[in-house]
């Protein structure tokens, strides 16, 4: 028993599990010649279409309304896996990680976008090569601990304690000293 679709193409003749019918003719192709331009279709009106119609055009509204981030390291021409919103020609980096911006109509257009990871040290968005510490040459100093800052909260209370003991109390606080 066999599943799938073979291509009707002669040349290709490839088993596909997820054949597409040409618009045209409506024969079973595999993704690669399911246009009629790539099998040389012969079914009336199959010069008529355009490779460009197939394309959503709500996708393709979407793809022109979203900015890739470029790596920001010298010679680098790779992007982020940042995508931000395009508003009035500049990104906006106003929406949540895979998030799709909408105002309650729904003939309004949906933009994805996506929050990469940042370098935990200086929050930097880089290409995934460069993402790395080593690879950017970051130099930031590393986050603080929750136990270091406990420990810069704690100081802060004493300081701020002593401080309030010196001001009503100032005979108490020059014995101390």
């Amino acid at each position: 028993m066999e599943y799938g679709i073979h291509c009707r193409l002669a040349d290709c003749n490839r088993l596909d599990f997820l054949p597409v019918k040409c618009p045209a003719c409506k024969e079973p192709f595999c993704d690669t010649h399911y246009l009629p331009p790539a099998h040389q279709c012969t079914a009336p009106g199959a010069s008529e279409f355009q490779p460009e119609e197939f394309v959503d055009p709500a996708a393709r509204k979407a793809a022109s309304s979203t900015v890739r981030t470029p790596c920001p390291v010298p010679g680098c021409k790779r992007f982020t896996l940042n995508v931000e919103e395009q508003k009035g020609g500049k990104p906006g980096g106003s929406q949540q990680a895979g998030s799709s911006s909408s105002a309650g109509s729904g003939s309004e257009q949906k933009a994805f976008t996506h929050t990469a990871p940042r370098c935990y040290r200086c929050q930097g968005l880089f290409c995934p090569d460069h993402r790395p510490l080593p690879a950017h040459g970051c130099t930031a100093p590393p986050p603080k601990t929750e136990g270091q800052r406990k420990g810069e909260a704690a100081d802060d209370r004493k300081r701020r304690a002593q401080e309030l003991m010196s001001k009503h109390f100032p005979s108490k606080a020059k014995k101390k000293t």
